[in-house]
Order: C-alpha cells, then structure tokens, then sequence
C-alpha cells in the first residue's frame, strides 16, 4: 500500500492492537476498554487514549534532536513503535504490569513513581522520542475552512514539553498525551483542517481562554500563527496543568469507548471500521470540571467554560490501527 493510501486507510484517529497478552493492554483495559483486534486473539483500542495514559512520558534529548522539538503534532504522530518502545523501558524500570489497574489515578501514579526514580545521567533509550519513531500524517489538503486555521497546526512538540530538571537538556513531553487526546482525529485533512473540527474548535477556545487568562500575544489576530499558538498553548497548560490530577480519576469519559463498544461486532469480521462522529453522552462530563460543588480558588469561570466545551464536543473517528496498526477494509 503506498504511502499516501496507507496515511489515508489508517483512519483519523487510528486503532492500535497488539496480542492479548500484551501485558500493557491487560493491565489497562479498564482504562482503554479495549475490544477484540483484528485478528484472533488480539486486542485493540484508541491511539488518542493510549496516548492519553502514556504520552505525557517521552523525553526528548534536546542536544541530540534538537529538531524534534520543531515537530508539528497536527501533521506528526507518534508511532505504535515509539509506545512499545515506552512501555518496555517502564517495565524494565519497574512498572508492575501484572495487575489490573482500575483508575487512570492509579496508572499514572505508578508510572510517576518509576520516574522519580530515574538515573536522569542515564536515560533508558526506550523513553527516548527520536525523528524515527513520528510516522507524517495526511498533509493539508486546503478546501474550505482549511486556509484559515493555519495558526492552529501551529502546536510544536516543543510547546507541549517541560524541562526533566531544572539542570538537564532534556524535556518530557508533559502535556503531549493530553492534547493528542482533546484534539482528536488529527490523521486526516478533512476531520482536521476545516473549521468545524475538534482541533481547530480546541484551538479557538483556548484562543479565548488565553485573552480571560491575560497570556501574552492571545488571540488569533495578532498576525502571528506561532506566537498565536504559543498563547494558546499557554492557556491549555493553565488550565489542564493546574487540574491533571482530575485526568486520571477513574471518573474521566474516555471519549469514543462507546463507538468502540458499538462496533465491537463488526470489527471481528475485520469487514470495516465504520466512520463515527461521536459526543460523549450527558452526564460523563466530570473531566477538569469541578467535583461535589467545591469551588475551585484563581480559576476565572470563562476558563471552566472552555474546558466544559471542550470535553463536551469530541468527535472521533473509529478506525483501526505492539503494537499495530489496522487499515480500514484489511485484514492485515
């Protein structure tokens, strides 16, 4: 399959599968809620909410790929390799991947404590991102809406990344997962480029949040697509830094499981993977909300807004893809 085709088949947010005894998807179905693979005994799940559990985790040796930093995640992702590779460094690390974790909380504090345990003078290749391991997705194909929300494939890894140590050239990719996760639906052009799509209503709101938020350079008419960016980014970090903890509560809507679900049939026929725009349903919006009425101190309500239409609106598309990745209409 060329390459183009093969970007195309993969669908705008890819399924990933690997066997069912990959210890990684054992551990976090719950989490995942992953169904049956494309081929026997196998399991798969969401890019978007594998990423949600592991891509804040990467490191980037900014000496050595400098360049890396520069990488746009609108037309860049991360590839099933670069994930497994992740995940074996955590399990050689220590990562107890026997047990069934029930609660994003529960993971992530597991994976925190393997990093704080870190030799920071001798990181794990597998934890290393590398030019390699980010796989082009569909590039821009204009059309309505497209030319305008240039600013908003603006978003560099380098934004979405935080210094490992105050002293050390490395950056993790802090907020990487969690924006692969809101954006959604970032493979193909025209689930990603036109005006009415998650990413570019995720930029927009957060283009407001940043002018509530007094960041530096807000709103998309300053005339300048990276700084414009960079404002909104900022406002993302305020706003999801201050609260990631709410992320791994057990609580957070996994946002297409339910497609998932709905299709779990048709995918063991490996027939097709239907093409979905999903909304989570009424009454799973708890994520970065407030919780049990408690007021939350310094967070004007505009930016609660934001975050409240942000989660509410996350249209997704259910497309398969150790991991692997599945192809629309194939069986490999």
């Amino acid at each position: 399959m060329a390459a183009a085709a093969a970007r195309t088949a993969r669908g705008a947010d890819p399924l990933w599968w690997a066997a069912d005894t990959y210890d990684f998807f054992v551990a976090t179905a719950p989490l995942l809620l992953t169904v049956a693979g494309p081929q026997p005994n196998t399991l798969m799940t969401r890019s978007s909410s594998v990423l949600l559990l592991l891509g804040d985790s990467f490191i980037v040796d900014s000496a050595a790929h400098a360049g890396l930093l520069d990488i746009l995640v609108a037309l860049q992702g991360a590839t099933p390799l670069a994930v497994s590779a992740l995940v074996g460094a955590l399990r050689t690390a220590g990562l107890d991947l026997s047990i069934v974790y029930q609660t994003r909380q529960e993971f992530i504090a597991a994976v925190n404590v393997i990093f704080d345990g870190l030799d920071l003078a001798n990181l794990p290749a597998g934890m290393l991102l590398t030019p390699a391991l980010f796989d082009h997705k569909e590039p821009v194909a204009g059309g309505a809406g497209a030319a305008g929300g240039g600013w908003s494939r603006e978003v560099s890894i380098a934004l979405l990344s935080r210094p490992v140590a105050s002293s050390h050239p490395s950056l993790m990719t802090s907020f990487l997962g969690c924006f692969s996760y809101f954006a959604g639906g970032t493979y193909l052009s025209a689930r990603r480029d036109p005006a009415t799509s998650q990413l570019r209503q995720l930029m927009d709101l957060l283009a407001e949040a940043a002018i509530v938020l007094k960041i530096p350079f807000a709103g998309v008419g300053n005339g300048n697509p990276k700084m414009a960016a960079l404002s909104a980014i900022g406002a993302f970090v305020a706003i999801v830094g201050r609260d990631k903890w709410l992320i791994a509560q057990d609580t957070a809507p996994n946002m297409g499981d339910d497609v998932l679900a709905a299709h779990a049939a048709q995918l063991h026929s490996h027939a097709h993977v239907a093409r979905v725009g999903y909304f989570p349903p009424r009454g799973r919006h708890v994520l970065l909300t407030a919780r049990s009425g408690a007021a939350r101190p310094h967070r004007p309500v505009q930016a609660d807004a934001v975050v409240r239409q942000l989660v509410q609106s996350a249209p997704h598309d259910a497309s398969p893809g150790h991991l692997c990745e599945q192809r629309v209409g194939t069986h490999d």
